[in-house]
C-alpha cells in the first residue's frame, strides 16, 4: 500500500470530530513534510519516505492532534463511530458534594446548568453510596443476584423497564452492589457500574441507551456470485451488512496483491464475500467478528441477546461460513467493523452455478422483535426450537419425579403423565420422544443421555438431546454415533409402545 494511502487510513481512523479547518491544516503539514522527505531521500523509495515521515515530529503531532481534538470533542468511548443508532459509554470520577449528569448531551457542559439536569451524587454513607438527586424524577433499581456481570445487567435492565419506572429506591451502596439501572432526566436508560471507590469519591462507568429494547430489521434473503479471479463475474459477489448493499468486485481488483485487495474491500465497506471452496460454498468475512450458535435460535434469540453474544467476541474470524448439505444450518451472530450487529444463516450453495444464498437480519434500535407467529412463517428450523422447548419441560418433569422418588428417574414416560403441563405436552412426548433414562439416578454422570427427539432424528439432520443435568443440546449427524444413535435410521421415527 502506498504511504499516502496509509497516512489517509491512520488519520481517517483517528478523525472522529475534528473541524474542517483543523483537517486542512493537518493535511497541509503532512503534505509539506512528505514533499521535503521525497526531496531528501531521492531514490531510496517510498518505504524510506514513509519511515522518515512517521518519525518526524510534525507527523506525530499532526496525528496526535487529531486524536486529541476527537477526544476533547467526544469525551466518550462509542461502540459504533459512524452509525446514528450508536450506544454511548462513558466514564467519570464523582466526588462527595458533586452532581453528575448521565445523559450523552451533558458530555461537555457548555451551557448554564440547571438543577433538573443533574442525575446522581456521591456521599460517604456505608463506605460510599451513589444516590439519585433529592426530589428527582429519576428512577433507580439494582440487580439482586450475587456477582452480576455487565452484559447480564444490561439485559436485565431492559427486561425490567416497567418495574424500574415504579421503583422507590433512591440509592445504592457500593458494598451492597456495584451496578445500578437508572432512568435519567432525559428519559434514557443508563446502566452504571461503580469501580474503585472510597467515602469521598468513586470511579463510574455507564452506558446510555434509549428506554426501549432493540429489535431486528426485516429479514433479507441474498444470493451472491462466488468470487473467482479466473472468471470474474458481473453479478454482485460482496455485501455490506450495515447498508444492505451488494457489490461487484472488478476484475482488476481481484488480481491485486492480498494487502491491496483487502484494502479495497475495507474502503468500499465490504463485510463479506461469497466463495466456493473444496469444503463447499459460503461467505468469508472481511473484518467480521462471528460466533456460531445453535440452528434453532434464529426464531428465538432476541436482538439484545445478539448484543450480549457479540460484546464478548472481539475476534475477527477467518473461518468461512459454509452451507452444509444434509443438516440444519448453524445461525451465526456477527459484528461488522462499523459496529453493526445481526445474525445470518446459510440457505444454499450451487457449485454448478457458482452462487451462495443466505438470509440475515440486523439489530436495530426501537424496532420490535419478530413475533413467534411471524417467525414460524420464515424459519425452516422452527421444529428444533419447539423440540428444545418441550424437551426442557420434560427435563423439569424428570427432576420433580426424582425428587419424590429418592433421586430415581422414572422407568417410562407414562410415569410423568401427572406432571405434564397439558395433555398436548404429554402426547408430544409419547409421539416424538425416545426416553432412555430408566435405571438412572441423579447421582449418575451429568453427561448421561435421558431422552432425545426421535422424530427429528428420523429426518436425518441430527436431533435434540436431553441430558441428566437438564441441559438440551443439538447434536449434529456426524456426532450422533458418539451417543450410540444412528445418523439416519427410519426406525428412529417409529413411536415407542
Amino acid at each position: 500500500m502506498r504511504p499516502a494511502e496509509e497516512i489517509e487510513k491512520i488519520v481517517g481512523k483517528a478523525d472522529c470530530q475534528a473541524p474542517d479547518a483543523m483537517r486542512r491544516r493537518l493535511w497541509k503539514d503532512i503534505a509539506e513534510t512528505l514533499q521535503q522527505s521525497e526531496i531528501t531521500t531521492g531514490k531510496r523509495g517510498n518505504v524510506r519516505v514513509w519511515r522518515i515521515l512517521m518519525n518526524s515530529k510534525i507527523a506525530k503531532l499532526a496525528v496526535a492532534a487529531v486524536i486529541v481534538v476527537a477526544a476533547l470533542a467526544v469525551g466518550v468511548e462509542t461502540f459504533t463511530r459512524t452509525r446514528p443508532d450508536k450506544t454511548l459509554a462513558f466514564s467519570a470520577e464523582i466526588r462527595t458534594n458533586m452532581a453528575l449528569d448521565l445523559d450523552p448531551k451533558a458530555a461537555i457542559p457548555l451551557r448554564q446548568t440547571r438543577p433538573e439536569d443533574f442525575d446522581v451524587t456521591w456521599d460517604g454513607e456505608n463506605g460510599g453510596t451513589l444516590r439519585i438527586m433529592p426530589d428527582s424524577s429519576l428512577r433507580l433499581a439494582t440487580p439482586s443476584w450475587p456477582k452480576p456481570e455487565w452484559n447480564n445487567v444490561v439485559a436485565w435492565a431492559h427486561s425490567i423497564l416497567p418495574k424500574i419506572t415504579e421503583s422507590t429506591d433512591t440509592s445504592v451502596s457500593a458494598r451492597q452492589c456495584r451496578f445500578a439501572a437508572i432512568l435519567t432526566s432525559e428519559g434514557n436508560l443508563a446502566v452504571l457500574q461503580i469501580g474503585d471507590y472510597d467515602e469521598s469519591k468513586a470511579r463510574l462507568q455507564w452506558q446510555v441507551e434509549g428506554p426501549t429494547l432493540p429489535g431486528y430489521g426485516p429479514v433479507q434473503v441474498v444470493t451472491l456470485a462466488c468470487v473467482d479471479p479466473e472468471k470474474p463475474s458481473a453479478q454482485p459477489c460482496a455485501i455490506d451488512f450495515d447498508t444492505g448493499g451488494t457489490s461487484v468486485i472488478p476484475a482488476q481488483v481481484l488480481n491485486l496483491p492480498p494487502e491491496d485487495f483487502l484494502g479495497w474491500l475495507e474502503q468500499n465497506g465490504i463485510d463479506a464475500i461469497a466463495r466456493m471452496t473444496n469444503e463447499g460454498g459460503g461467505l468469508t468475512g472481511v473484518g467480521l467478528a462471528c460466533r456460531a450458535v445453535a440452528p434453532g435460535v434464529w426464531t428465538i434469540i432476541p436482538a439484545l441477546g445478539v448484543r450480549d453474544i457479540m460484546g464478548d467476541t472481539p475476534y475477527q474470524s477467518r473461518d468461512p461460513i459454509l452451507f452444509e448439505e444434509g443438516r440444519y444450518q448453524v445461525v451465526v451472530a456477527f459484528k461488522t467493523r462499523e459496529g453493526g450487529m445481526g445474525i445470518l444463516q446459510m440457505r444454499g450453495a450451487d457449485r454448478v452455478g457458482q452462487t451462495t444464498e443466505f438470509r440475515y437480519k440486523m439489530v436495530q434500535p426501537d424496532s420490535p422483535d419478530v413475533t413467534e407467529a411471524q417467525a414460524q412463517d420464515e424459519d425452516e428450523a422452527l421444529p428444533l426450537y419447539v423440540s428444545a422447548r418441550w424437551l426442557s419441560d420434560l427435563g423439569k418433569y424428570v427432576l420433580i419425579y426424582s425428587n419424590d422418588h429418592e433421586d430415581r428417574l422414572p422407568q417410562s414416560l407414562a410415569e410423568l403423565r401427572e406432571f405434564a403441563d397439558s395433555e398436548e405436552n404429554y402426547q408430544w412426548m409419547v409421539r416424538d420422544v425416545e426416553y432412555v433414562g430408566a435405571g438412572l439416578t441423579c447421582a449418575d454422570s451429568p453427561s448421561k443421555m435421558v431422552a432425545y427427539d426421535r422424530t427429528l432424528l428420523g429426518a436425518g439432520k441430527g436431533t435434540n438431546v436431553l441430558f441428566l443435568d437438564s441441559h438440551i443440546e443439538y447434536v449434529e449427524p456426524d456426532k450422533l454415533a458418539e451417543l450410540g444413535l444412528p445418523a439416519n435410521d427410519e426406525e428412529a421415527a417409529t413411536p415407542q409402545k
